[in-house]
């Protein structure tokens, strides 16, 4: 469709007519933003769209003739008239209905997927290959006494009272793809320590190239002084 400056939809296409629901003569000569769910942003999109020339992947809710709503792609740019004057945006909006379900689909996986990590009694986190935390779990928190923004980024080894044999165990897993009841013992930074069971497997890339280790670490403290 194309808009001139004050906003008024001035010509559209059959694509704009039948995602819309409304017929030719009655979107030309009516207000573009009368035609979205918030009507400011899009009176805002159009303001950038004559400020900046363009405008690209700028997000509206389009409410239809039938009263559903459709989340849209709008796209737009300025054309001039045969004076070099600015008379107006040419814009489209692409329907991203499926696009956005899968989106939010994708956003509802990761946010149960975190939950299930958190909830976790494990104290569990990723490594990339060279042995440096890129995620952990509250529990792993806990028992280093670190926070997530501490712990990411610093090397998994330094958190055990044998950081040598730590880092044994992410070379073992590294080389056999995975490794079980590695027996290690955490350093909390108060000075307290846990034994764990370390169980861990690899990972990879949608690629299928290696990316690093995924762990878990289960006290057995308790059981271990049972034995003795």
């Amino acid at each position: 469709m194309t808009v001139d400056p004050l906003g008024i939809i001035t010509d559209v296409n059959e694509q704009t007519v039948r995602l819309t629901g409304y017929n030719r003569k009655q979107l030309e000569g009516s207000r573009f933003v009368d035609y979205f769910t918030d009507a400011e942003r899009a009176t805002a999109g159009v303001k950038k769209t004559f400020d900046d020339g363009r405008v690209t992947e700028y997000e509206l809710i389009l409410r239809l003739k039938s009263g559903r709503k459709s989340p849209v792609s709008f796209n737009a740019a300025v054309f001039r008239d045969t004076t070099g004057r600015v008379a107006g945006i040419l814009a489209s909006a692409r329907d991203i209905t499926q696009q956005t379900t899968v989106d939010q689909a994708l956003r509802d996986h990761q946010t149960y997927t975190r939950g299930l990590i958190e909830s976790n009694i494990d104290a569990l986190m990723t490594t990339d290959t060279l042995g440096i935390i890129t995620d952990a779990n509250k529990q792993m928190c806990a028992v280093t006494g670190c926070t997530h923004q501490e712990l990411i980024g610093t090397a998994f080894k330094d958190y055990f009272s044998d950081p040598k044999w730590a880092e044994d165990g992410i070379r073992k897993v590294l080389a056999e793809d995975r490794v079980t009841n590695y027996e290690l013992t955490i350093r909390n930074r108060h000075g307290g320590e846990m034994i764990v069971s370390y169980n861990a497997t690899t990972f990879r890339g949608a690629d299928g190239k290696l990316r690093g280790v995924f762990a878990a670490a289960r006290d057995i403290t308790d059981q271990k002084r049972l034995e003795e």
